[in-house]
C-alpha cells in the first residue's frame, strides 16, 4: 500500500480538497483509504503536558537502574 500525506482544511461542504501537486501524482481511478488526524485542542495539549510532568516528577535516581535493563538481560 502506498501512502500520500498532505494537509488540508475541513470545510462545511463535506469534502476534502487535495492539493493540485498531490492530485497530479495519484493514479485515477483508484480506491483509497482515508484517515483523518485532527489537531489537538488546547485542553488536550494541557492535559498531555500535565500528565508527563506528573509522571516525571515521581522518577527518582534509583529508577535509573532500569534504563539499561535490556543491555544486562541475558538473551
Amino acid at each position: 500500500m502506498r501512502t500520500v500525506e498532505f494537509e488540508t482544511d475541513l470545510s462545511k461542504r463535506g469534502s476534502l480538497d487535495i492539493p493540485p501537486a498531490v492530485a497530479a501524482e495519484l493514479p485515477i481511478p483508484a480506491h483509497a483509504r482515508v484517515i483523518l488526524i485532527l489537531g489537538e485542542d488546547e485542553d488536550d495539549q494541557d492535559w498531555r503536558l500535565l500528565t508527563s510532568q506528573q509522571f516525571l516528577r515521581s522518577y527518582t535516581d534509583e529508577d535509573a537502574i532500569y534504563d539499561d535493563y535490556d543491555k544486562h538481560r541475558g538473551g
